[in-house]
C-alpha cells in the first residue's frame, strides 16, 4: 500500500474534487479520502504503477492548483514589494498585462516564450517532494520548497514591470505627437508614405515629389524625436509628425509597430492602402 497524507493549510476541498474526479481514469486501486481538512491518496498497485502513473498525476492535480489558486496573489506581493506601482489603477493594469503575457498573447515580448516553463519548474517541485515523502505539509512546501518556480515569477516579475513603462513611454509619446498633429499648422496638404518594410520606405508630398533625407531632416521638429538608435535616414514617424498633413496615405501591406504607431497619432487622417494604388514614379 502506497500513500500520502496532504495536510497544513491545503484546500481539501478543492484538491479532493480534482482527484476524485479522474479516479476511474487513472487505476481501479487508486482512492482519495477527505477528513477533517486532510487528503490521503492511497494506491494498492505495484511501486512502479505508484511512481510512474499516480505520482506524475497527482502532481499535475496540485501543480494546476498551486497556479490557479496562489500564483495572482504571489505576483500581487512581489508587484507590490517592488514599490513601482503608485496606485490602485498601476496594479491592475500591471496584472492584466500580466495575465495577457501568461495566457499566452503575448509572444512578442521575450519571456512570453517561455511562460510555460514556470508551469515546469513548479512540477518538478511538487513531483521530486511526493516521491521523497509520504506526509505533505502544505504551507511548508509553499514557504520552502519552491524555489525554482519562485525564481521564473521573480523574473516574470521584472520583464513585466518593464514591459509595463515601455507602455506606458510609449502612449506618453504617442499622447505628444497626436497632440503636436492635431495643433500645428499642416506643412502640406498629404504625406504619401510607400512601406515595404522599415528599411525601405519612401516620403511624397500631394504633387508627388519625393522628400528626401535632407529635406526630411529640414523639416523634423527636434523635440518630438523619439527614435533612440535609428539614424535620421531610417526615422519614419518623427519627420511624418513634424510635417502634421491633414491626410496620410501608406501604402504597404504590413501592421507592424510603425503602422501601429502611426494609426495611433493620425488616427482619421491615416489612410491604409495597398501597393497598387501608388501613384507616383
Amino acid at each position: 500500500m502506497h500513500s500520502i497524507e496532504f495536510n497544513d493549510g491545503i484546500n481539501s476541498v478543492s484538491v479532493y474534487e480534482r482527484l476524485k474526479g479522474s479516479i476511474r481514469e487513472i487505476a481501479a486501486d487508486f482512492s482519495v479520502e477527505q477528513q477533517e481538512g486532510q487528503l490521503r491518496v492511497q494506491h494498492s498497485g505495484t511501486s512502479d504503477e505508484w511512481l510512474e502513473s499516480i505520482v506524475p498525476y497527482v502532481a499535475t492535480i496540485l501543480t494546476d492548483e498551486i497556479v490557479e489558486r496562489y500564483e495572482s496573489q504571489l505576483m500581487i506581493q512581489k508587484f507590490k514589494k517592488s514599490h513601482a506601482l503608485k496606485d490602485r489603477t498601476e496594479q491592475e493594469q500591471v496584472m492584466e498585462l500580466m495575465k495577457a503575457i501568461l495566457s499566452g498573447e503575448r509572444t512578442e515580448i521575450p519571456i512570453g516564450k517561455r511562460v510555460n516553463q514556470r508551469v515546469d519548474a513548479l512540477y518538478h517541485c511538487v513531483y521530486r517532494h511526493l516521491q521523497q515523502y509520504s506526509v505533505f505539509q502544505w504551507n511548508p512546501f509553499l514557504n520552502f520548497c519552491i524555489g525554482s518556480y519562485i525564481h521564473y515569477l521573480d523574473d516574470l516579475t521584472a520583464a513585466v514591470l518593464e514591459e509595463y513603462t515601455l507602455e506606458q513611454e510609449y502612449q506618453t509619446i504617442v499622447e505628444q505627437l497626436r497632440s503636436y498633429v492635431e495643433s500645428s499648422e499642416p506643412q502640406c496638404t498629404e504625406v504619401h508614405l510607400w512601406y515595404p518594410n522599415q528599411t525601405e520606405f519612401r516620403f511624397c508630398d500631394q504633387s508627388g515629389v519625393e522628400w528626401g533625407l535632407a529635406r526630411r531632416t529640414h523639416h523634423t521638429d527636434g523635440t518630438l524625436v523619439f527614435e533612440e538608435g535609428l539614424l535620421p535616414k531610417e526615422r519614419i514617424i518623427s519627420p511624418i509628425a513634424s510635417l502634421a498633413p491633414k491626410r496620410l496615405y501608406v501604402y504597404t501591406d504590413r501592421d507592424d509597430g510603425v503602422i501601429l504607431t502611426l494609426r495611433n497619432i493620425f488616427q482619421e487622417r491615416i489612410n491604409l492602402r495597398a501597393f497598387e494604388q501608388w501613384e507616383f514614379v
